[in-house]
């Protein structure tokens, strides 16, 4: 695991965010043409403000490049979830959040880790779309790591699947390759991918 610099001088950190936020404005404006290949979707720009850059340097121990490529994922996240340069809104998924499906815990784990949970049962009676609590769960992540803490010592994925079996896959008509889609893409949320 890599380690945070013990004494970063805030002038340091603000000189590295102004250095990555140039370095993402030079790809996006790389990116900024049509698809170079007619298969190929184009590239979303990554966002370059001073707060979402501060993000992408702390989660990268404030390795420039490391941040640059977090910031490129993230863009890609985004487009690939229909977000794109639209913040993202919990009104528009108010009854996939009620659903108790996916929660964002107010308070740390015992490690100082943020935490996110799962609890499938939920998903059975929710009469929400599979899709909508997805989105549900994206959001979540979305906003837990905005966290600082998140940033700095990432998170805890906790699912409970008491009260949930194979069967119930099938009631919520839901294939086993699309349930482990929603696991692996809300929980995960492709984490290896951002990070």
């Amino acid at each position: 695991m890599r380690e945070q610099p013990t004494c970063l001088h805030p002038e340091q950190a603000a000189a590295l965010s102004r250095q990555l936020a140039r370095m993402i404005e030079a790809s996006n404006a790389g990116k900024a043409g049509p698809a170079q290949h007619p298969s190929e979707e184009a590239i979303p720009p990554a966002p370059s403000t001073p707060g979402f850059v501060r993000c992408c340097l702390r989660a990268q121990k404030y390795e420039v490049g490391r941040a640059l490529q977090l910031a490129t994922n993230y863009a890609h996240f985004r487009a690939r979830n229909g977000w794109g340069g639209a913040s993202v809104r919990a009104a528009a998924l108010r009854r996939e959040l009620r659903s108790g499906l996916n929660l964002l815990l107010p308070y740390p784990d015992a490690e100082g880790n943020v935490v996110l949970t799962q609890t499938m049962r939920r998903m059975l009676h929710s009469g929400c779309a599979l899709e909508g609590l997805q989105r549900a769960g994206y959001y979540l992540l979305h906003r837990a790591l905005q966290r600082r803490t998140a940033q700095e010592r990432g998170l805890a994925l906790v699912l409970d699947f008491r009260g949930f079996s194979l069967a119930h896959l099938y009631a919520v008509r839901c294939s086993p390759c699309s349930f482990s889609r929603l696991l692996l893409l809300t929980c995960s949320f492709s984490l290896a991918h951002l990070f």
